[in-house]
């Protein structure tokens, strides 16, 4: 890193040696103007976790939907390489040339946010550069909604999260699970009852979706990708 040289007090404060200061504070202003402006560079780094529960028992689960969202995206990628550490899972690659971090907490869903902040310090990585996959009983099954910010909604993962940044400033892709026949006083054994049959075609429709829209958002199309998906 280069560092400023400290101007001696013997040193004459001429304009000759003011100049070229000014002209090289010019410079850093306009890189720092165009790279606002500019499209999204391929090296910036993007924190994807899903949230679940990690014993088998809950694998097929409705409750594990950011799971199977993450397995599902990671099945799809050649170049993946998998990894474990003592709070998760995870996967370091890219999609579609974007570099990307996927993971999956095994701290059980209302500590996720212990492993988040944990990967979020190990890449140097804020909120700003989370993407947050789950369930969401207020969306039908089968759609999916993002957000950019906002509380938990009841969500103990995402209230987790909340708890340990301390922030409620990172992207959520909502994977729905509501049907008719639910009823809000089975919500437990609703969510951690697996998927039937029947319910599966909407949950690869939901899966795809998430990816989709994923992709969008690691190529910096945030708002579109909600414009399309928020339908």
């Amino acid at each position: 890193m280069l560092r400023r040289k400290r101007k001696s007090p013997r040193e004459p404060n001429s304009s000759k040696r003011r100049n070229p200061r000014k002209k090289r504070r010019k410079k850093r202003s306009s890189t720092l103007l165009s790279s606002l402006y500019s499209p999204k560079k391929s090296e910036d780094l993007k924190i994807v976790v899903g949230l679940g529960n990690p014993e088998p028992q809950y694998q097929l689960t409705r409750h594990n939907f950011g799971f199977l969202a993450v397995d599902y995206i990671v099945a799809g990628i050649s170049s993946i390489r998998e990894k474990e550490e003592s709070l998760y899972v995870y996967y370091e690659g890219e999609i579609e040339g974007e570099r990307v971090v996927l993971f999956k907490p095994t701290t059980y869903m209302n500590r996720s946010g212990i492993a988040v902040k944990e990967v979020l310090g190990k890449y140097g990585c804020s909120e700003g550069d989370l993407i947050v996959l789950y369930d969401d009983i207020d969306i039908e099954l089968g759609k999916i909604r993002l957000r950019m910010e906002g509380g938990s909604s009841g969500h103990k993962g995402v209230q987790s999260i909340i708890d340990h940044l301390q922030k409620e400033g990172f992207v959520r892709i909502r994977l729905g699970l509501k049907r008719g026949d639910f009823k809000p006083e089975d919500l437990t054994s609703y969510v951690l009852a697996e998927f039937t049959e029947e319910e599966k075609p909407l949950v690869e429709r939901a899966l795809d979706l998430a990816e989709k829209a994923l992709i969008r958002i690691l190529r910096g199309n945030l708002l579109q990708a909600m414009n399309i998906f928020n339908q």
